[in-house]
């Protein structure tokens, strides 16, 4: 972490699997960290590579829900977890039963509605941290890069935004070169997206 925040030729984009926030299914899982161990390093890539007033890092966490044995403590962990660390992205993926692997052969697995019905609420928890997020970002003003052009708008992505799975910048100037830089300013939040406007 430090070799990579004391130069300039990586962007401020982390993709880590934490794959439970609850250190019971994690060692069930055979995971070799625990929350507080996960939790430390982000806090410790937050305080390298961020600046005040600046953007935050882009955290993109993938979970999966449902791992047999995961009670409704341990779902609740997990969930209370992602409230505190107000990780950038979080993708939640109901675990699947693969023959042959060791989990399968656990006992208490998780019934396929449940672990929907957990997959929806770890979704619309994560979905109020990101509108918590975004909101932080209104009025500040950061340099795009031009990703689409359309005949009624356009679409940016900042240095911590990655194709196509992240969160993008829409503007209604589309008149702007693809592949050219822009400062942006953001002025709405449109779900997951946020809105901006080219400063001349």
């Amino acid at each position: 972490i430090d070799w990579i925040t004391s130069g300039t030729k990586f962007l401020p984009h982390y993709h880590i699997p934490l794959q439970s926030g609850c250190d019971t299914i994690l060692r069930e899982m055979g995971r070799r960290y625990d929350t507080a161990a996960f939790a430390h390093k982000i806090q410790y890539i937050r305080e390298k590579s961020e600046v005040p007033g600046g953007m935050k890092v882009f955290f993109g966490i993938d979970v999966i829900v449902g791992f047999p044995g995961e009670t409704r403590k341990a779902f609740k962990e997990l969930c209370d977890f992602i409230k505190e660390q107000k990780l950038t992205y979080v993708g939640f993926f109901a675990y699947s039963r693969e023959e042959g692997t060791p989990a399968a052969l656990l006992k208490k697995q998780v019934p396929n509605f449940i672990k929907k019905h957990r997959v929806n609420v770890a979704g619309k928890i994560q979905y109020k941290v990101v509108q918590e997020n975004n909101a932080k970002l209104l009025g500040q003003e950061i340099e795009a890069v031009v990703d689409k052009n359309s005949d009624d708008y356009a679409i940016l992505r900042t240095e911590y935004q990655c194709p196509i799975v992240d969160n993008v910048i829409y503007t209604d100037n589309n008149n702007l070169e693809l592949g050219k830089s822009y400062k942006v300013r953001i002025i709405n939040i449109l779900n997951y997206d946020l809105e901006g406007e080219i400063i001349k």
